[in-house]
């Protein structure tokens, strides 16, 4: 990211983490074909919130293109 700020300084970064329910569910092997369904639905439903949040939408809507929204 550094890098990439000292080329382009006006980049923004958004930066997605598994939260501590994923982590918990793929210990303690994150390979594990037994958690893998469980593992991804948690991510989805931790990245819903996170791109959602009230910090985070206002950075992707200016640069997402929605039929009908400008």
């Amino acid at each position: 990211m550094e890098r990439v700020s000292a080329a382009w300084p006006q980049t923004e970064f958004i930066v997605l983490r598994p939260d501590v329910r994923v982590l918990d569910q793929t210990r303690p092997n994150p390979l594990s074909t037994h958690a893998a369904v469980p593992a991804f639905l948690t991510t989805l439903q931790g990245m819903r919130h996170r791109l959602a949040d009230e910090d985070t939408w206002p950075l992707l809507s200016k640069h997402l293109l929605v039929p009908g929204h400008h």
